[in-house]
């Protein structure tokens, strides 16, 4: 598989903003997920489906790392992703990392992402016991990815942050819904912004995400004529009591030309007017 079809998150926004077209990011459709996003899914989507957390997880479309380190704070995780990116540097005020890595050019390999190519026969379980997949993968291939995750041995659990707009077509239906249905949908009632290339802790979108779950992956497979529906539980609000004041550092995370939506608002002769007005 090239990296043209690769699976590093969500695509959140059809137009990049200060960010050169066709670059690697662009293709890979990297929008790292806000972290307390990530948290949502452990504190309130998944207690809903299972009685105990998992232990061990892997995220096989990391990006940048920034649903790992949440992550991190609820189990051991095994972060890899279809490319090693290049990042933006590090301001040494709030990363002392930039340190280390001043004199040479900063990738996510320096936070223990690994290059796997999911798709790959070769990418196998991480773990010598089992758990559960968990990521933010580009819309398009996540049924291809769901499937292989549902047959890898050791997996007991699948969940997908991805656009609500993934419940609906035929297409969707016949790959996934007829057959293999979530365990449960969560939509967020808040919206969870995302943005190509970097996490912008003050950003807002038009897009509606969900959390896409799928317990004991066996029991998720139907047999010909059984009742392929689902329950759909929201996500309440939750944004601000999940945000910690550590995940700014995080933001810091981008590529290179990376400048939040939010500080190119506040940049645009527009809300300069307003703002004078």
């Amino acid at each position: 598989m090239t990296d043209a079809k690769g699976h590093s998150a969500v695509r959140a926004m059809k137009k990049p903003t200060k960010l050169s077209k066709d670059t690697v990011w662009e293709k890979l459709e990297l929008f790292p997920t806000p972290p307390w996003a990530t948290r949502a899914l452990m504190e309130i989507a998944l207690p809903r489906v299972v009685s105990m957390r998992p232990s061990s997880i892997w995220d096989p479309c990391a990006g940048l790392g920034h649903m790992e380190v949440p992550l991190s704070e609820y189990a051991t995780v095994h972060a890899s992703d279809v490319h090693i990116y290049e990042l933006a540097p590090l301001s040494a005020e709030y990363d002392p990392r930039d340190r280390e890595f001043r004199d040479a050019p900063l990738t996510t390999a320096a936070f223990g992402i690994e290059r796997v190519d999911f798709f790959d026969d070769a990418a196998a379980w991480p773990f010598d016991r089992r758990g559960w997949i968990i990521g933010n993968p580009p819309f398009v291939p996540a049924a291809r990815m769901l499937a292989k995750a549902l047959a890898i041995e050791g997996v007991e659990g699948v969940a997908l942050l991805l656009r609500l707009q993934w419940l609906t077509t035929d297409e969707r239906w016949r790959e996934v819904y007829s057959h293999m249905p979530p365990s449960v949908v969560a939509p967020f009632v808040e919206r969870v912004p995302m943005c190509l290339g970097g996490y912008d802790p003050d950003g807002s979108t038009a897009t509606d995400y969900a959390w896409f779950i799928w317990s004991e992956p066996k029991r998720c497979k139907l047999l010909d004529g059984a009742d392929p529906s689902f329950p759909l539980q929201h996500i309440p609000p939750c944004r601000e009591r999940l945000t910690k004041r550590e995940d700014r550092a995080l933001a810091l995370r981008c590529v290179p030309g990376f400048v939040p939506p939010s500080v190119l608002r506040k940049q645009s002769p527009f809300q300069a007017a307003l703002e004078l007005g």
